[in-house]
């Protein structure tokens, strides 16, 4: 997962460079992988719904990525081509499944759900680093508190 945690959008977030830089390392190509639907069994933030559920989730694969090139070059590749699976997949989801139901949350802002916006997950992720950080600070200034 080189977005290095759930995305609250249900879109691509931005990368990070280690999947890129183990390739590139190794020599070995990425397989970009890209999962739709779980999000409707487990999340963060919502109701987890465990069990036998018979939730549909879509697994795309697409053809492996050469490791060549920067670890930013690569990322970025990684990232266009993820991002296009996933559309294609989210594409045949609502083909196999019917259309995605208006305001819920586990479908993205782009296709008539209540995720928030990548900008605004981005936002609330960004306050959520920012509160972590601050407490471990305050932990390390007073470490009886």
């Amino acid at each position: 997962y080189p977005e290095a945690t759930i995305s609250r959008s249900f879109e691509i977030k931005a990368f990070k460079s280690g999947a890129a830089r183990m390739a590139l390392e190794s020599g070995a190509p990425i397989i970009p992988t890209v999962i739709w639907g779980a999000q409707r069994i487990w999340t963060k933030g919502h109701p987890k719904h465990l069990g036998r559920t018979k939730t549909p989730v879509s697994i795309g694969v697409t053809e492996p990525l050469e490791a060549t090139g920067s670890p930013d070059a690569l990322t970025a590749k990684l990232h266009d081509v993820m991002v296009a699976k996933l559309n294609e997949l989210q594409e045949e989801y609502a083909d196999l499944y019917g259309p995605y139901p208006a305001g819920a949350y586990w479908v993205p802002a782009r296709l008539g759900g209540g995720a928030p916006t990548l900008e605004e997950a981005t936002a609330l992720d960004d306050a959520e680093q920012a509160e972590r950080m601050a407490k471990k600070a305050q932990r390390e200034d007073d470490p009886d508190a």
